[in-house]
């Protein structure tokens, strides 16, 4: 199971509605032992402005203990690919 510890969205720029999906990049960011982060920015289609930046803090918690349970390490390759 994994957990949201944190999760935090800085408004940079207002994102006007157009009739056109919005861009969204992600990615993985920094890989702990029991936790990793995901990175968000959502992009005016049209200027290619950035107008959200985000970020998810995530934990793997043991579902029958309810503890926090380290990555393995072929969890930690398979997060790898979408590591900036």
């Amino acid at each position: 199971m994994i957990l949201v510890v944190e999760h935090k969205v800085r408004y940079v720029r207002t994102l006007e509605y157009r009739n056109i999906p919005a861009l969204v990049e992600i990615w993985v960011g920094a890989v702990k032992g029991a936790s990793f982060d995901l990175h968000y920015v959502i992009k005016d289609p049209v200027t290619g402005q950035d107008c959200v930046n985000a970020s998810t803090h995530l934990a793997f918690v043991d579902e029958s203990t309810g503890r926090v349970r380290r990555l393995t390490p072929e969890q930690k390759e398979q997060l790898e690919p979408y590591r900036a």
